[in-house]
């Protein structure tokens, strides 16, 4: 009997293996018709570059010194359309998971904060904010906060897209 993959998505090394094997199998049926999703991870993208250049300074003024850092307390992991963007993006896969139980941190923490790039973390470490760096934004700066959430929202939506891309590619291939 196959063990199952319970608890965040994708935990254990082989559930991780397996997802992303289900996904590159998908785009390697249908090499023709993956142009819209190349193109909307590009757009994702571009987004994530943007928010990465506007996190850069609050996240030095504020992770550095919270004392509760949500790398270490927060469940994080990457869901399916982290995983549709990485595939689509061309983006090298992370090994595992961010956590493979609840109390323990993200195993992609270094000593200087996250070693994956923005455009490799899961969404979650990107689009949240959290009450210090909303407080921060708000007082020094609304204009970067209002950006920030503008940005957040366009790539949610592109994200969403996304995912309907490719289930409608898993859709036909289940057809077939």
């Amino acid at each position: 009997m196959a063990r199952q993959c319970a608890g965040p998505p994708w935990h254990r090394r082989q559930c991780w293996q397996a997802a992303n094997f289900s996904v590159r199998y998908i785009f390697e049926k249908h090499p023709a018709r993956l142009d819209l999703l190349i193109e909307t991870a590009g757009h994702i993208r571009a987004g994530l570059d943007q928010l990465d250049w506007l996190y850069q300074h609050l996240c030095a003024k504020t992770c550095t010194f919270c004392p509760e850092p949500c790398c270490l307390s927060a469940d994080i992991w990457f869901d399916l359309k982290d995983l549709l963007f990485l595939h689509a993006a061309g983006l090298p896969l992370p090994v595992q998971s961010p956590k493979k139980r609840s109390q323990m941190p993200c195993a992609f923490l270094g000593p200087r904060g996250c070693v994956l790039a923005r455009t490799s973390r899961p969404w979650i470490c990107t689009w949240y904010l959290c009450a210090t760096q909303k407080h921060r934004l708000t007082r020094e700066n609304p204009g970067r906060l209002s950006r920030i959430q503008n940005l957040t929202q366009q790539v949610k939506a592109l994200r969403i897209t996304l995912e309907n891309r490719f289930i409608g590619l898993a859709l036909e291939n289940k057809r077939k």
